[in-house]
């Protein structure tokens, strides 16, 4: 794990979630949050950097999620991961929670490749973002829509099994629930570090307002 220590922040799945990988260990804080959150952002970041004995130039890299999730949420984190990486002048690499329940999924073994799924996530009481399973998550934004609960509780042209970050005992077939821990997060690590080092990049904006508005189904 040579220059390859990261910090991730997550802040859009209504807690604060961070990941810290530094050398061979790893360490991660997750607490539910319902307000304040920039305050309370800001005392995690300092706690998880003492726990782990390190300083903030330790870091080699920033990660952030962008969404799609809580609004707010993803703004807070991003604008604090954007403070932190031009202050270090140090890479920050976005990802999607998609991305991110998709490889706990996978860890939990809870499905195969050849699986047809779906992915849900809250956006409100009624509504949910979604995007389907493809073999290779790419272009999220390009895939993402709204649904509401009504729609995805009928079946029909959804998946069998539908995994996410939802804690209800929705209607639908084979819905599993599902959110991303520190060992997804050092595998999205992974993944985003192979796109560093080929030049890939993403837009560091939340996923459902840089042009990509999801559209209602």
């Amino acid at each position: 794990m040579k220059n390859k220590n990261f910090l991730s922040i997550e802040t859009s799945l209504s807690r604060i979630f961070l990941v810290l990988g530094f050398k061979e260990t790893v360490s991660s804080i997750n607490k539910l949050v319902s307000n304040s959150i920039e305050i309370e952002l800001n005392v995690l970041i300092s706690e998880i950097l003492l726990i782990s004995k390190i300083k903030f130039s330790d870091l080699n890299f920033i990660l952030v999620s962008l969404g799609p999730g809580s609004y707010t949420g993803a703004r807070v984190g991003l604008a604090a991961a954007k403070a932190i990486a031009m202050s270090l002048n140090i890479p920050l690499l976005g990802y999607s929670n998609f991305e991110a329940i998709y490889f706990q999924a996978k860890l939990n073994n809870l499905i195969l490749e050849n699986d047809e799924l779906g992915f849900v996530i809250r956006a409100n009481k009624k509504e949910l973002y979604y995007q389907k399973y493809r073999k290779k998550i790419k272009n999220e934004k390009n895939v993402m829509s709204i649904v509401s609960l009504i729609s995805l509780s009928r079946k029909n042209n959804f998946p069998y099994m539908i995994i996410g970050n939802v804690k209800l005992e929705l209607s639908f077939n084979n819905y599993i629930y599902c959110m991303p821990q520190e060992e997804s997060l050092i595998l999205v690590f992974q993944y985003l570090y192979k796109d560093f080092l080929e030049g890939q990049s993403k837009d560091l904006e939340p996923y459902y307002v840089n042009g990509h508005y999801a559209k209602k189904k």
